[in-house]
């Protein structure tokens, strides 16, 4: 069983979280109420980054169209989003490695630090340690000494 912290619980309005599966990368969003989660939409209508998925850890694709998917969803805003998914690429997703969770109140944080008027869609200008933003999930071994993904 994987005690996670509810949205509720931790006082923000959304969570994204990553898992690393056998099938690839997947991204649940959980918003408050007991019963909100969806799977994160990658966006490809907007930018098509990666048709085969969500990675990070390093600034290839895979990590761009996360980044992008997580700014789209967070913000609501298609041409903001374009604008500063690179930025938010590889001063966050490229520097993660592990699954985890990353919340609206981060990226809300990571919104902030940005200069006023950055005049370069790619500054990477803005590293933020990736430590401050995601939190690796809270796992309880089960029985058989392995990690459970059961919740």
């Amino acid at each position: 069983m994987i005690d996670i912290p509810t949205v509720e619980r931790m006082g923000v309005l959304k969570v994204y979280y990553g898992k690393r599966g056998r099938d690839g990368i997947s991204v649940e969003i959980r918003e408050r109420g007991p019963t909100r989660r969806r799977p994160l939409d990658s966006r490809l209508d907007l930018f098509n980054r990666s048709p085969t998925g969500f990675e990070w850890g390093y600034g290839g694709s895979g990590p761009a169209q996360l980044a992008l998917a997580i700014l789209a969803d967070h913000l609501g805003d298609d041409q903001k989003t374009v604008r500063l998914h690179q930025d938010f690429n590889w001063s966050v997703v490229a520097k993660l490695n592990c699954d985890g969770r990353l919340s609206s109140g981060d990226i809300e944080r990571w919104l902030e630090r940005l200069p006023a008027n950055r005049s370069s869609p790619t500054s990477r200008s803005l590293v933020v340690e990736e430590s401050a933003l995601w939190q690796p999930p809270l796992a309880v071994l089960s029985t058989n000494g392995n990690n459970s993904d059961e919740e």
